[in-house]
């Protein structure tokens, strides 16, 4: 039996009105880039996380060709 009860779902968890628990990661959008390092392909992600009460958006870089990683969300 399935009832539309207003939810939303992340991580399989079920969350109502517009706020994630905080440590929650949101799905991030990737798309290429050029590496800043070595000028080949590199994947870049940009993801929105809540840190101290607020939602924070941060971006990573990563290169398979020379291993080059920037990420600003780091811990």
């Amino acid at each position: 039996m399935s009832q539309d009860n207003g939810a939303w779902y992340l991580n399989g968890r079920a969350y109502y009105g517009g706020c994630i628990a905080p440590g929650e990661t949101l799905e991030p959008y990737r798309y290429t880039v050029s590496c800043p390092q070595c000028g080949k392909e590199a994947s870049r992600e940009d993801y929105q996380r809540v840190d101290g009460g607020s939602l924070n958006r941060y971006v990573s870089t990563q290169c398979r060709h020379c291993g080059y990683c920037d990420d600003s969300g780091s811990d």
